[in-house]
């Protein structure tokens, strides 16, 4: 990954964790579905930092299933 990828996606990582600090607003918009929201991000997030190392990353079918749930609320 680019260095100026890298740091996009830093970025955009620090922006979204700071927005999930309002957790108890974030419920009353996604009620019992912010876990799903929670975890979809933690997917995004766990394949982006393996990409930043380089690594080679295929998502499964049930983690693409998970984030386009979670695309679609």
């Amino acid at each position: 990954m680019e260095q100026e990828d890298l740091k996009k996606y830093q970025e955009t990582v620090g922006k979204i964790k700071g927005i999930l600090k309002y957790e108890v607003d974030l419920r009353k918009v996604f009620g019992p579905r912010l876990g799903k929201v929670q975890e979809a991000l933690g997917i995004m997030e766990s394949q982006m930092n393996d990409l930043a190392e380089d690594k080679v990353v295929e998502a499964s079918g049930k983690e693409k299933s998970k984030v386009r749930e979670v695309v679609n609320l």
